[in-house]
């Protein structure tokens, strides 16, 4: 298996324990979730945190990853700011 191959499977390895997760978890549970190194699993959460795919609270050692939040589109958005001057009159 060539680099490029095994970096994208980490990737889809440690993305998928992260978005399946309820709570914010540590490197190193996620490490032990995928099977991966740790050094390779946080090369791998860096490089989904650029790709905006996981979210980081924390520094270093003392970092939680999760998945992004869902953001509302902006029809839902506009939807609720009229409900909510519908319901201020």
């Amino acid at each position: 298996m060539d680099r490029q191959k095994q970096v994208q499977t980490f990737r889809i390895r440690v993305l998928a324990v992260v978005e399946s997760s309820p709570v914010t978890l540590t490197g190193r549970e996620i490490s032990q979730a995928t099977g991966v190194p740790y050094k390779q699993t946080i090369d791998a959460l860096n490089g989904l945190l650029n790709y905006g795919r996981v979210s980081r609270t924390g520094h270093k050692f003392t970092a939680r990853w999760s998945r992004v939040q869902a953001t509302p589109s902006v029809s839902h958005l506009s939807m609720l700011i009229n409900n909510f001057e519908r319901n201020r009159k």
